[in-house]
């Protein structure tokens, strides 16, 4: 984030310069009674937008720094910084059933989920064998008027306060729920993996569409069109046209890039971190 926001901050710094450049020029064509002051008012409020945006990508660099102390558990006030280049990576997915299959080996939740199931079990095997009366097999010896006598015998408790069935039945009640929860638990993480597969697919498409030479194109579009204005080849609501659309694609590219790292991230969540991708170095 911090990494995309450093990004951001330099393509809004170079819309301001751009902006203010239509403005120049607007205003040289006033003053000479080539435009009109709708045309300027409209540079103006360009050159506004594009400020607006520059002071928001300045904002998200500052609170993305600050996130990453609290990650690393340092103060606030600290100077912290990233350096690197965004490393934006549209890696073919393994199979969505595989993707299930990883998540529900490693997710911890599923994990703990088991080890109730595992405890319940040996809850309900314990009330079951209280339930059994323990049988014991014991030998006598005795010797009476000069005969010997053996024997041998079996006893049994009586259980004849407490049978512990309702501990049987409890026990086996909380087995029943927590299997329950468990199969929840993995349908739930099915769902989660195939909406954060969709939502991947989905982001990696637009990032293909609106990548940085879309922005690049439309950068230089208006720095032709306003060479075009100063030669008076062109009227300046073409040039005020072009700078509409810079400030647009800017902003679609920025969140096009925002949107791929929430997927991914949402990847590596529902998967309980076994599918790792890279977004940045």
């Amino acid at each position: 984030k911090i990494l995309l926001a450093q990004k951001e901050l330099e393509t809004a710094t170079r819309t301001v310069e751009l902006m203010r450049r239509t403005k120049e020029l607007v205003e040289v064509s006033v003053e000479r009674g080539k435009q009109t002051r709708i045309e300027l008012n409209t540079a103006v409020i360009g050159l506004a937008r594009a400020k607006n945006q520059k002071a928001e990508a300045a904002q998200k660099l500052r609170q993305s720094k600050i996130d990453l102390t609290e990650v690393l558990g340092v103060s606030p006030s600290d100077a912290v910084g990233v350096t690197g280049e965004l490393n934006v990576v549209r890696a073919n997915l393994p199979p969505t059933n595989r993707l299930v299959a990883m998540a529900q080996r490693q997710r911890g939740d599923l994990k703990a989920a088991a080890e109730r199931i595992a405890a319940n079990e040996s809850s309900l095997e314990l009330a079951k064998s209280l339930t059994i009366p323990n049988l014991k097999v014991f030998g006598f010896y005795e010797r009476e008027e000069r005969s010997n006598l053996f024997g041998a015998g079996v006893s049994m408790p009586l259980t004849v306060f407490h049978d512990y069935s309702g501990e049987k039945r409890k026990a086996s009640a909380q087995l029943k729920i927590s299997e329950l929860e468990a199969e929840a638990l993995r349908l739930a993480t099915e769902r989660q993996v195939v909406s954060a597969v969709a939502q991947y697919e989905s982001a990696a498409r637009r990032l293909r569409q609106m990548n940085e030479s879309i922005l690049e194109r439309s950068e230089e579009t208006l720095q032709l069109m306003q060479k075009a204005l100063q030669a008076g080849k062109v009227d300046a609501s073409d040039v005020l046209a072009a700078q509409d659309n810079l400030l647009s694609v800017r902003q679609e590219y920025v969140q096009v890039q925002h949107d791929y790292i929430d997927a991914v991230r949402a990847l590596e969540v529902s998967t309980g971190g076994a599918l790792s991708m890279s977004s940045g170095s």
